[in-house]
């Protein structure tokens, strides 16, 4: 209703719903309104009704709803859709759309891609099987044997070191090789990256240095000579320090177990072993026996030492506590190692100069490739390599399992004290020799 005294402004305009102006109704620039739709429209300049604005929404209806898998490889059902209702997908998704085209897959088969085709499978077959492959396909098959002569430590070679001193120890640091010596004048540790160039170093002291042994941190050899600095250590190989030995015994080797270094000496009276966490603070140990304890080796759970003597063995699950066993023989045993199943331990002397154990208490004999003076063994993840001081020409054996074990020709007759495994060769030491290029190491190639 006008306001009184006013006279009211209407637009041309209409009630009807979906009513449009036509041309005729409209002169250009004039609007016309529809107030059911709240439509506004304008005639413009070429005489043409245009919307201008629109306070109504964009809804629309649809009388029917349908879905198709279309190439996607999936069926639908429950469509077409005219009032409400639910569309269910099925079947298996193309490969062409991101899927395998499989309803399942095997458990525990590997799936290879296969183009457009649907996937195929390898299944694992036999335990310790792996996945090889022809350049074109994969197969499940058993690994194969290592060939390297490298690694299955069948041919060796001289390397010249640079003097002629009495190695006696070697060991590995994830780097460099560090060997350790009884003799010379200030110079009695040699090192190498590969087992084929060495380095000599100074020492701090003149002790007769028999092993070496690394921890992750650094090197801690052992010497059966000097006052109270029987231990030396170095984090390179290359800078050395003197350290307080726990007595002045006659130190033969050294083995490192995740916490401690233990070593063991040919001499003392009960107290014949001494352990480190670190290299450098030293405690004496009680040993089961004053024999002359040579060789030191830790399993997953204990140190097993080997020795000269009527009660040659003896464990500790932490260097501290000492148990005597029972080996198979009173013979002098020198070397011992761990190769992940089994201790394999080697003797300069007695009939069968091999005993192997799987934990330290039982042991049984095996037989030596030949009957020669045994001194040092390591084992390389494939092969346990053994070195002598003696034979003609065969002072390496070889076992894959510390069981059967097999001459190998020695790049010399040296006095081969120690050996050791890097990542890709073993390299062994010897005491002085009578060649003039001093070839005191010899690696596998």
């Amino acid at each position: 209703m006008a306001q009184t005294n006013f006279t009211p402004i209407s637009l041309y305009h209409s009630t009807t719903a979906a009513a449009i102006p036509t041309s005729g109704n409209l002169v250009a620039g004039e609007l016309a309104l529809n107030t059911v739709d709240e439509k506004l429209y304008f005639k413009n300049s070429a005489g043409t009704v245009k919307l201008l604005a629109s306070n109504a929404g964009s809804a629309a209806t649809v009388s029917s709803v349908a879905v198709s898998g279309g190439t996607t490889g999936l069926t639908t059902s429950g469509g077409p859709i005219t009032t409400s209702g639910t569309i269910t997908l099925a079947g298996t998704l193309a490969v062409a759309n991101g899927g395998t085209s499989l309803a399942t897959l095997t458990a525990n088969n590997v799936i290879l891609g296969n183009g457009t085709s649907a996937p195929t499978f390898v299944a694992p077959s036999t335990n310790g099987n792996v996945l090889t492959s022809n350049g074109t396909t994969w197969t499940s098959a058993a690994a194969s044997a290592p060939t390297s002569s490298r690694v299955l430590a069948t041919v060796w070679t001289g390397r010249s070191t640079p003097n002629n001193k009495s190695y006696r120890g070697i060991a590995w640091n994830g780097r460099i090789f560090a060997a350790v010596a009884d003799s010379g004048t200030g110079n009695r540790v040699m090192t190498s990256p590969d087992g084929v160039t060495w380095t000599a170093r100074t020492t701090p002291s003149d002790n007769n240095w028999q092993a070496i042994a690394w921890n992750g941190t650094v090197f801690a050899a052992v010497s059966s000579s000097g006052t109270g600095d029987r231990v030396m250590t170095s984090s390179d190989g290359v800078t050395w320090t003197s350290r307080t030995s726990a007595a002045d015994n006659d130190w033969r080797a050294i083995a490192w177990n995740g916490t401690v270094f233990a070593a063991v000496s040919n001499t003392g009276t009960g107290n014949r072993v001494m352990t480190s966490p670190d290299g450098t603070t030293w405690t004496i140990r009680t040993s089961t026996a004053d024999v002359s304890w040579n060789a030191i080796a830790w399993s997953s759970t204990v140190f097993c030492a080997v020795a000269q003597g009527s009660t040659s063995i003896m464990t500790s699950p932490d260097g501290i506590t000492w148990t005597a066993r029972t080996g198979i023989s009173n013979d002098n045993w020198n070397g011992i190692a761990w190769s992940g199943t089994l201790f394999a331990a080697v003797a300069q002397n007695g009939s069968s100069r091999v005993q192997t154990s799987p934990d330290g208490i039982t042991w049984t004999g095996r037989t030596a490739a030949a009957a020669i003076e045994w001194y040092a063994i390591a084992w390389n993840g494939t092969v346990f390599a053994a070195v002598a001081i003696s034979g003609t020409g065969n002072r390496v054996m070889t076992s894959p399992d510390g069981i059967t074990w097999t001459s190998q020709t020695s790049a010399t007759d040296g006095t081969w004290r120690a050996i050791a495994w890097s990542s890709t060769v073993f390299a062994a030491v010897a005491q002085e020799t009578a060649f003039s290029d001093f070839v005191q190491c010899m690696t596998t190639i």
